[in-house]
């Protein structure tokens, strides 16, 4: 098994390979970081807008409910 492995390290193609693999996996993790951090600041300012959106309306009284 070791001799496998040792062979696979000197060949030049399985190398390659493996930097591609290596490359594509820090790429994948990188991309998902980016979206997942514009998520995270795009669900804060959603919350945001959305309280100053329910301070106003309940401010204003046109959501006190006092139909007549």
């Amino acid at each position: 098994m070791l001799d496998k492995i040792h062979r696979f390290l000197l060949d030049e193609q399985g190398s390659i390979s493996a930097e591609y693999t290596v490359l594509t996996m820090v790429m994948g993790a990188g991309s998902i970081g980016a979206v997942a951090s514009l998520r995270d600041g795009q669900i804060e300012q959603f919350t945001i807008a959305e309280e100053r959106l329910s301070i106003e309306s309940d401010s204003s009284g046109a959501n006190t409910g006092g139909g007549g």
